[in-house]
């Protein structure tokens, strides 16, 4: 599974989920095979590989319907999404208590929270790849997000491979955004970068329901 095997990098760097480095690797791989009687098996499997890859990284895409799930609160009740949003606009965001870019939007978030209030805006905040305290977190903060545990397998669904995933659904089910890579630090120009991001595709699809 790509996600749970991926390697973790060192905090401060960003995390992306572009193919294109599994796409060079795959390519050199074969140079190297490429004088055996081994070349075309290999060759095969990579491609196969890649396939996979390929299709799992759009598979929960801007205009595809998000991937259902269901999971535990902090609070210990069972949660399932869509039925949880009942119809509104919702953020999922994918993120770890050792992500400085998750900390860095979570303040961003929460405002956009409180904005979006009027039209029943839900935040949905999965924890995934987590080697801390998430309940912690959540307790030492003030965010009115509903916080889930243990979202690994649906950060699988979502082709998240690097956090922080960050989604826009609306009201139908359908997602309207999703995170693209981006080389700037985490910190506040990143944050009000996606802040930014967020707001027109929440502001476009409340005009486009209206």
């Amino acid at each position: 599974m790509c996600f749970a095997s991926e390697l973790r990098v060192a905090e401060g760097a960003e995390y992306t989920g572009d193919t294109r480095p599994a796409a060079n690797i795959a390519s050199r791989f074969i140079n190297i095979i490429e004088n055996t009687d081994m070349k075309k098996a290999f060759s095969c499997i990579l491609a196969s590989m890649l396939l996979v890859v390929s299709c799992n990284a759009l598979a929960a895409g801007e205009g595809d319907a998000a991937p259902a799930w269901q999971l535990q609160s902090i609070a210990g009740t069972e949660l399932a999404f869509p039925q949880a949003a009942e119809g509104s606009l919702s953020v999922v965001l994918f993120w770890a208590t050792w992500c400085p870019y998750c900390k860095a939007f979570m303040p961003y978030l929460d405002a956009i929270r409180q904005d979006y209030a009027g039209h029943d805006l839900r935040v949905f905040a999965i924890n995934v790849k987590e080697d801390g305290d998430p309940v912690a977190f959540a307790k030492g903060h003030d965010y009115q997000f509903t916080y889930l545990l243990a979202g690994d397998d649906v950060a699988e669904q979502y082709a998240v491979r690097f956090v922080p995933g960050l989604f826009v659904v609306d009201g139908a089910g359908v997602i309207v955004f999703r995170r693209q890579s981006t080389d700037l630090p985490p910190g506040r120009k990143v944050a009000e970068f996606w802040d930014e991001q967020v707001r027109i595709a929440l502001d476009e699809s409340i005009g486009g329901s209206d």
